[in-house]
C-alpha cells in the first residue's frame, strides 16, 4: 500500500525530529522560523501563502488548483510538494504517496512520517482537535466552526494505534485529542511553555550556529 518517496536525493527529508505544521490558530503566536536546521518541517495547504516549509502537503483538488496557479514548487526555493497518488490535478516537480486511510492533510501528513520517513519523534504544531483555522474565511476555506471533530479524532487514532517508530508530540495551548490517543503508546501532550524549555532549548546552540553560518 505505502511508497518510500524518500531516496536518492530526497533521503535528507529523512531527520529526527520533524515538524508537522497545521493550520489551527493555536500556532499563531509561534515564529515557525525557528525550527529551520532543526528538522524537516512539513506545513499543510495554505501555509505556503505565509511559510516556506521543506515539504507541503496537499489532498484537496481546489488547494492543489491554487498551488498550480500561483506556480508554487517551480522554484528551488519552493516547498517539495507531496499529494496522494490518486489526486489528478498536476503540479511542476510534486511527488505523488500511496498510503492507506486520510481524510486531512494532517493525517496524510501523519501517515506519510510514520511509513517513510519514520523519526523517533514528530512534533506537531497547530494541529488542534477544537475550531479555528488560520485561513478561514480565505480562498478555498469557508468560515466554519468545526463542532465535531470525531471524523478527524478517528483517523489520528488509527494512525496512532499503526505507529511502531514514531512517537507524534502534540504541541499547543490545550490538548484538544482524544484521551484514547495516550493509550497508543505513541502519543503525548506538551506546552509551548515546556516545548521552549525542553526541545527548543536542546538545540539552540546548534541553531544559533546555524544562523551565524548563513
Amino acid at each position: 500500500m505505502t511508497s518510500d518517496i524518500f531516496t536518492g536525493d530526497k533521503a535528507k527529508y529523512k531527520t529526527d525530529p520533524v515538524f508537522l505544521i497545521g493550520n489551527g490558530k493555536s500556532r499563531q503566536n509561534f515564529n515557525l522560523e525557528r525550527l529551520r536546521k532543526i528538522g524537516t518541517i512539513i506545513g499543510c495547504n495554505a501555509i505556503y501563502r505565509d511559510f516556506n516549509p521543506d515539504i507541503l502537503v496537499s489532498i484537496d483538488a481546489k488547494m492543489l488548483r491554487e498551488l498550480s496557479a500561483a506556480k508554487y514548487g517551480e522554484q528551488e526555493k519552493h516547498a517539495l510538494i507531496v499529494s496522494p497518488h490518486n489526486r489528478s490535478v498536476g503540479i511542476v516537480n510534486s511527488v505523488k504517496y500511496k498510503t492507506g486511510r486520510f481524510n486531512t492533510s494532517g493525517a496524510f501528513a501523519m501517515r506519510m512520517i510514520m511509513e517513510s520517513m519514520k523519526p523517533k519523534r514528530c512534533y506537531m504544531l497547530g494541529m488542534d482537535g477544537f475550531p479555528g483555522n488560520v485561513y478561514d474565511g480565505t480562498k478555498n476555506y469557508a468560515v466554519h466552526s468545526l463542532k465535531n471533530f470525531n471524523g478527524i479524532h478517528r483517523f489520528y487514532q488509527e494512525i496512532l494505534n499503526q505507529s511502531t517508530e514514531t512517537t507524534f508530540i502534540n504541541v499547543n495551548t490545550q490538548d484538544g485529542w482524544p484521551a484514547t490517543c495516550e493509550n497508543s503508546g505513541h502519543y503525548s501532550f506538551m506546552t509551548y511553555d515546556i516545548f521552549e524549555k525542553v526541545v527548543m532549548k536542546e538545540y539552540l546552540i546548534d541553531y544559533k550556529e546555524n544562523f551565524k553560518a548563513e
